[in-house]
């Protein structure tokens, strides 16, 4: 192999931890839009339930062995682009919540408990083999019912 028209290029080492990221907690509602991005275009949402067993199992192994676990040692556990995608969304999503909340970054606010008639609407479209205007409807389906719930900031007294 020849290496003299090789880049030298920097990319991030796994194995490392990344410490004290200073993040605005603006971007959690965006990392949920694209998982349920992600969610919503799976062509049988039923399996998601499937992906999720499968991405704790890998969990455990990981909690069991460590964070320099090998393939073989994952017994034919494997996650395809997707579910890796849901993966990283969902622990990333989770830890900026658990962080936020540590932190003092949440708030309460009331809201209404979503509207059954349109929550039932938009899961019915995304299980759906619709393709015209796909994303279109399921993005007014859920601004409506983010709409529905009528979120309200709770003003703490101080």
């Amino acid at each position: 192999m020849e290496t003299k028209n090789k880049e030298i290029k920097r990319v991030i080492d796994r194995t490392k931890i990344l410490k004290n990221l200073q993040l605005s907690a603006s971007v959690v509602p965006p990392l949920q839009v694209a998982l349920l991005h992600i969610v919503g275009s799976l062509k049988d949402p039923s399996t998601l339930p499937a992906i999720y067993k499968k991405i704790n199992d890998i969990g455990e192994k990981i909690q069991t062995i460590g964070v320099n676990i090998k393939k073989e040692d994952l017994g034919g556990l494997e996650l395809s682009s997707v579910e890796t995608s849901i993966y990283i969304l969902t622990i990333l999503i989770n830890y900026l919540k658990e962080e936020a909340d540590k932190q003092n970054c949440m708030i309460e606010v009331k809201a209404n408990s979503p509207d059954i008639k349109t929550t039932q609407g938009l899961l019915k479209h995304i299980m759906s083999d619709k393709e015209d205007d796909h994303e279109k409807v399921k993005t007014e389906l859920l601004e409506k019912m983010i709409k529905s719930m009528n979120f309200e900031e709770i003003k703490k007294e101080k």
